[in-house]
C-alpha cells in the first residue's frame, strides 16, 4: 500500500460541498496508484491543509464521453487518461496539517499529485495520532 497527496483547487471544483452529499469522488488517476492505496487531499485557499483521508476503490478507470459529461468537473481533462475513485474516509480536522508544516516534514510541492516520502508518512501518521484519528 502506498500513500499520495493529491490538491484540490477550490476554484477549480468545491470537494467540500462534493464530499457533503457524497462519500465518493472520481478524480484523475496519480500514477501506479492502485486499489487500497490512501490519498490525502491538500485543500488550497483558504485552507491551504491536508483536509481529507481517502482511500482507493477503484483504478485505471478510462471514462466514455458520456461518463465525462456526467463528471461535469473533469470537462477540461483529458479524456484519454486513467481515472480513481476516491471514497472519504475522514475529514482531518487537527494542528499540524498546513502547509509549512507539510514542507518543513518532507513535502516537495503541492503543485501535482505526489507519493508521500517516509519522514512525511511518519509525520502525517503522528499528527493524525495526537489527534485521535
Amino acid at each position: 500500500m502506498k500513500e499520495y497527496i493529491i490538491t484540490c483547487n477550490l476554484n477549480r471544483f468545491n470537494l467540500i460541498e462534493h464530499f457533503k452529499s457524497t462519500p465518493c469522488v472520481m478524480w484523475k488517476q496519480v500514477k501506479n496508484c492502485s486499489v487500497g492505496d490512501i490519498v490525502y487531499v491538500y485543500v488550497g485557499r483558504p485552507y491551504s491543509k491536508l483536509f481529507y483521508k481517502c482511500l482507493v476503490t477503484q483504478a485505471d478507470i478510462i471514462l466514455s464521453d458520456s461518463e465525462m459529461q456526467k463528471h461535469n468537473y473533469l470537462r477540461n481533462e483529458n479524456k484519454d487518461r486513467k481515472y480513481m475513485t476516491l471514497e472519504m474516509k475522514s475529514t482531518l480536522n487537527v494542528e499540524g496539517l498546513d502547509l509549512q508544516s507539510l514542507f518543513a516534514h518532507g513535502l516537495k510541492t503541492v503543485q501535482c499529485s505526489t507519493e508521500i516520502n517516509e519522514s512525511l508518512e511518519s509525520y502525517i501518521k503522528r499528527i493524525l495520532k495526537e489527534g485521535g484519528y
